[in-house]
């Protein structure tokens, strides 16, 4: 079982690929996701070294709902969920 992770935004740029799919087990959580996505990715930990880093520094979309709405980082992932992350830009 996988779900699939992708990158938006100025992110997509930066990294090798803009898409990852990530294996995920039975009652897998949003945060064990981005935590595998950081540690076997090494372009990725350029940018971020933990899941929150990455709900900070980002809008993180679960099947095109913002996961403040789903229960954060400890949202509950299945098969085939889409996971979309797309970089909050600041200025100043």
């Amino acid at each position: 079982m996988s779900v699939t992770i992708i990158l938006r935004g100025s992110i997509a740029v930066h990294v090798k690929l803009s898409r990852y799919d990530v294996e995920i087990g039975d009652d897998t959580i949003l945060r064990e996701v981005l935590q595998t996505l950081v540690g076997k990715f090494t372009e990725i930990q350029h940018f971020w070294s933990t899941p929150d880093l990455i709900d900070r520094d980002t809008l993180v979309l679960l099947n095109e709902t913002d996961i403040g709405l789903t229960g954060g980082l400890d949202s509950k992932v299945s098969q085939g969920d889409i996971i979309i992350i797309l970089p909050l830009v600041h200025g100043g």
